[in-house]
């Protein structure tokens, strides 16, 4: 299916995100630059973005670098969404190495709290024992 098919469907997503945006004048930006990305531009920067949807490119780059959202609000929303949307009785990761052992801003679930992951071979032996002694079934697929 074509990205012009799921405008409908795309809008309504991020409407359930709006709240997190503190002005109600700001928060048609984030539709703005979401649908800007996922256009026909030949460059998706702010201001062919924001000269193609109307709006003076200054507005929107203020609204990706300065305007305050709710972090905490989005991530909880992502976080119920997940869990509404994707639930199963089992869990499965597929997580690349280079992941493991960094931190994150935004964390669905820690690799733990799977019932089975799934990696590269890049995976250190330490971690992968870890991993596997809490009880985390490790699929390591050879690259």
């Amino acid at each position: 299916m074509e990205i012009r098919l799921l405008k409908s469907k795309l809008l309504k997503y991020l409407k359930d995100y709006r709240d997190c945006f503190g002005r109600s004048d700001t928060r048609g930006h984030l539709t703005t630059y979401v649908n800007g990305q996922l256009s026909q531009l030949n460059r998706k920067s702010v201001e062919p973005i924001a000269l193609a949807a109307g709006v003076p490119p200054r507005t929107l780059q203020q609204f990706l670098n300065s305007l305050e959202w709710d972090q905490e609000q989005l991530i909880d929303i992502l976080q119920y969404r997940v869990a509404r949307d994707h639930t199963s009785e089992r869990s499965i990761g597929l997580i690349d190495s280079t992941k493991f052992g960094r931190s994150s801003l935004l964390t669905i679930a820690p690799a733990q709290a799977l019932d089975a992951v799934v990696t590269d071979d890049g995976l250190d032996d330490v971690t992968a024992n870890e991993f596997r002694a809490a009880g985390v079934q490790l699929e390591i697929v050879t690259t």
